[in-house]
């Protein structure tokens, strides 16, 4: 069984912030990516710790930013 540490998540967070930051396509697909993620059943149920990695890291990449935390408080659950 794999363990959910905070190296587990910060490291994979880290690299996507980083690409993030590189191109603007890179923040479409990563968008993209999470999206997919959050609607697939198998990566958020399914899968050990998948909501866990996937929401930690959605709320790390929008941490201190306006705009993205505006548009999630306006999508609602």
């Amino acid at each position: 069984m794999a363990l959910i540490t905070s190296g587990s998540l910060e490291i994979p967070t880290g690299a996507l912030l980083a690409l993030s930051h590189k191109h603007a396509d890179n923040r479409e697909t990563i968008a993209k990516l999470i999206v997919a993620k959050l609607t697939s059943r198998i990566a958020m149920v399914q899968t050990l710790g998948g909501a866990v990695r996937v929401l930690y890291s959605v709320s790390k990449l929008s941490s201190g930013n306006q705009v993205v935390c505006l548009m999630a408080s306006l999508i609602g659950p």
